[in-house]
């Protein structure tokens, strides 16, 4: 259903986009950590992995718009 949609979108539109969902989970994250993190006393644990993939997905971010300043 999304396919017509999504297709005739920008790199530049996919890097605003991938940003601000970045954003939106950091802030998720950080400040309105959910409760089901605290599952079974797992919340330490789900949160250092969650943190972890969040440092490699703004890692990739900084890499993509890095990417699109050479060009």
């Amino acid at each position: 259903m999304l396919v017509p949609y999504l297709r005739g979108r920008t790199r530049s539109d996919w890097r605003w986009a991938h940003t601000l969902a970045l954003a939106y989970w950091t802030f998720q994250v950080a400040l309105l950590t959910p409760p089901w993190f605290a599952f079974q006393g797992q919340r330490e644990a789900v949160l250092h992995v969650v943190l972890v993939m969040l440092t490699g997905a703004a890692t990739l971010n900084v890499l993509l718009w890095r990417n699109a300043a050479r060009r």
